[in-house]
């Protein structure tokens, strides 16, 4: 090309186009493009200020910029990575954020040009490098993903078929238990019968030693019969074979009936029973027995675990509009806190070396199966030494009617170490 710019005496020259009104010359309009976006600064010859631009593409010919005010010119001083060279503006155009103009270079900027070239494409082969470093990592990364998606597949379907036959496994043990309770208390109440009749003389006198192993043995076969009929509960649950039959029922009235059936022994115990009742609840929808059942086995408790001298309580409160909270408090021994978590567990004692609280280890269990199987739920409070509380909290409308199927549960019982109230 032609001198474009000619310093001299201060002053430039240039040739009559202006920006924005000349075309590139023919020769131009050939050229290779590169796209490169590097930074540079504008100035016009002379002037060391001016905008900061971004070369946007270049070719041996030209560049075209993008800045943000308009640019200096017509001729202007190209600032790039130590070097300056100089153009003129041929044309330019109003852009987003700013301005973009194509300028002419001097001839001698070609070896310059070659340099921003070379540098853009060394740049270009090390992010080429990191995207090719990159996919290898994504490769590998999704042949992990699918090896591991693989591997979970296969436990779920190992742990979906160990779930089948642990079913089909407890729906067995249900049945056979059921049926062996059975087959065990039609026998046993023979023997219970004919023990009695031996106890009472009606097959002849007997004495006294004789009379009290009678009466160790009745003793003995009662038990035998409460472990059995708690069994036999308990698979009736498992199955979905234990029926509720929902009705009007007094609470109070339950409470009172069951504080009668038991008064005997608390008498013999030298316990005291009494009723609390702690707000207007009395007549809901449920299941007689299933109340009964539970006040039952926590008063029988609390008997059996509260010393001569102590006290029982039972109270019937409301816990919300849709249930109330039935519980029995005692003066007992109350419980460890270490043995809590184990209580409402089936087959779980915790007292198994004293005799004399023998039990079946399932009454507290079957006690938080009714309740959940009828959309409620049980808990307890204790402290050693200082007695201890349940209760069960029971929907007003029971979730469903007839047979119920109660599941295990997913959530343990609510049980704190809290200390009861003392009576």
């Amino acid at each position: 090309m032609n001198e474009l710019c000619h310093p001299g005496n201060g002053t430039q020259t240039v040739e009559p186009q202006r920006r924005a009104t000349a075309q590139i010359p023919a020769r131009n309009r050939g050229d290779r493009r590169f796209v490169v976006n590097l930074p540079a600064r504008l100035s016009a010859p002379g002037d060391t200020s001016g905008p900061d631009a971004r070369i946007l593409d270049v070719s041996r010919h030209g560049m075209r910029f993008q800045v943000s005010s308009a640019p200096p010119g017509p001729c202007v001083r190209v600032e790039w990575h130590g070097r300056e060279f100089l153009g003129v503006i041929r044309h330019e155009e109003a852009a987003t954020g700013g301005y973009t103009f194509g300028i002419e270079l001097d001839p001698g900027s070609d070896p310059t040009v070659g340099e921003m070239l070379a540098l853009h494409a060394a740049e270009l082969e090390i992010s080429n490098r990191l995207l090719r470093e990159q996919n290898e990592n994504l490769r590998r990364t999704k042949e992990r993903l699918v090896a591991y998606a693989e591997s979970l597949a296969k436990k779920n379907d190992d742990l979906c078929e160990a779930s089948e036959a642990a079913h089909q496994a407890s729906e067995f043990k249900s049945r056979f238990l059921a049926s062996l309770s059975h087959e065990l208390r039609t026998p046993l109440n023979g023997i219970v019968g004919f023990a009695q009749m031996f106890h009472d003389g009606a097959l002849g006198p007997v004495t006294d030693v004789q009379r009290e192993c009678l009466g160790d043995m009745l003793h003995c076969s009662d038990h035998m019969l409460t472990l059995i009929g708690h069994v036999i509960d308990l698979t009736k649950i498992e199955t979905g074979k234990m029926t509720f039959h929902y009705q009007q029922v007094s609470l109070v009235k339950i409470i009172r009936d069951s504080i009668a059936s038991l008064q005997p022994i608390a008498d013999s115990n030298g316990v005291a029973v009494e009723f609390l009742s702690e707000c207007g609840v009395d007549t809901v929808e449920g299941d007689p027995a299933s109340v009964k059942q539970i006040l039952y086995n926590y008063l029988s408790n609390a008997l059996k675990f509260t010393p001569s001298g102590g006290r029982v309580q039972v109270f019937l409160t409301s816990e919300d509009d849709a249930s109330y909270r039935i519980g029995v408090r005692d003066s007992g021994c109350g419980i460890a806190a270490d043995d809590l978590p184990r209580l409402f567990v089936e087959f779980a004692q915790l007292h198994v070396s004293d005799k004399s609280h023998a039990g079946s280890g399932l009454g507290l269990a079957i006690t938080r199966r009714i309740a959940e199987a009828q959309g409620g739920h049980v808990g307890a409070e204790s402290e050693l030494g200082r007695g201890s509380l349940f209760y069960a909290v029971l929907p007003v409308a029971p979730q469903a009617r007839g047979s119920c199927r109660a599941a295990a549960p997913k959530t343990m019982a609510a049980v704190s170490s809290r200390p009861a109230p003392r009576l």
